[in-house]
Formats: structure tokens, sequence, C-alpha cells
């Protein structure tokens, strides 16, 4: 799991033990609902006492913020060892776009909550998604200039075909057709 700058003034052992409870934090709001998650619940699960998880995270929300910052972190990291590869500019943008929403796919679309979390995501967290839309645009941008666009039609571009895939993803029934829907889409446009 990533780390924040407060993470490098943790022990190795208080790191892993908050690394622990993101973890659980994420499986228990996949399988209860945020709503449902409370610092009690999540104390229990992670097998700590609630002091324990208080000295780590004042409220739920501080630990649903790390663990919107984990993921994307993980988005992150997933999208730019795509955009390393020798891909064709299609097939780089495509796998770029799809690394990002195959994890938001894996991750939480299985759970009978999916709406809810996703939702809970965009309003507890608007600044870690804020950033990630732009951190994501920025990079397609410069993968788009790499294969010859100016920078002006190059961040219309990435923005075109991110908050279309956005759409396409959220609308999708399952993976497979998101992912096919996603490669036609960027197929065409580009």
């Amino acid at each position: 799991m990533s780390s924040s700058p407060k993470d490098f003034e943790l022990s190795p052992t208080k790191l892993a033990r908050r690394n622990k409870i993101l973890a659980v934090a994420e499986d228990l709001v996949k399988r209860q609902g945020y709503r449902a998650t409370t610092m009690e619940a999540l104390a229990d699960a992670a097998l700590i006492s609630k002091a324990t998880l208080y000295s780590y995270f004042g409220d739920k929300d501080a630990v649903f913020a790390a663990v919107s910052a984990q993921l994307a972190a993980d988005i992150l990291k997933a999208i730019d060892a795509v955009s390393r590869t020798d891909d064709s500019s299609v097939a780089k943008v495509s796998g770029m776009l799809l690394a990002k929403h195959n994890m938001i796919f894996d991750r939480y679309r299985s759970s009978p909550f999916a709406h809810e979390i996703l939702e809970n995501r965009v309003t507890a967290a608007p600044d870690i998604f804020n950033a990630l839309d732009s951190d994501i645009v920025a990079r397609l941008t410069k993968v788009l200039k790499e294969h010859g666009l100016k920078q002006a039609s190059a961040s219309s571009m990435a923005r075109i075909l991110y908050y279309a895939s956005k759409g396409i993803a959220d609308n999708s029934a399952d993976a497979r057709s998101m992912r096919s829907d996603i490669g036609l889409f960027v197929s065409t446009v580009m």
C-alpha cells in the first residue's frame, strides 16, 4: 500500500497495522456498505481496540479518506505501468483508461453496496478523486503528445476520452462489456 508523508513517521509495525486497518475497512465496506460500517465494527474486524483504531484515524471519514488515497495511488501506479509500454497509441490509451476502470470494477462493482460506496467516495474524499481525475488526464495528455498531438489538442482529447470512459464504465452492466465498449470508443475516436 502507498504511503503518505505521515506514514514515514510510523514504525514498520505501526505502518503494517495501519495498512491492515485500511484493508479490513475496504473489505468491510464492500460486505456491509459504508453507512453500516462503524468504527466499532472496523475495530472488531481488524482485531484491535477502538482506542487503537482512533490512535490511527480520528473518525470513519478519515479511514475512508485513507482508503480512497490508497485506491488513487494504486490506480495511478497501474496507469503508469501501461503508459510505459511500447503499445500503439490506441492500445496504450485504452489500456490506461481500463487500468482505472478495471480496478474500480474489481474492487467495488461486485459489492451489493457498489453504488453507495462509489457515491460516498466522491462525496467523502472529493479532493482525492478530483486530483485523481486531473492526474489521469495529465498522463493521457502526455501520451497523446508523445504520439503527435499538439498540447491543446492532446489536452482536449485526453479530457474527452477520460470523461467519456467514466460514463461508459458507470453505465456498464459488467466488466466485459465495459472493456469492449471503452476499447471500441477509443479506437473509433482515435
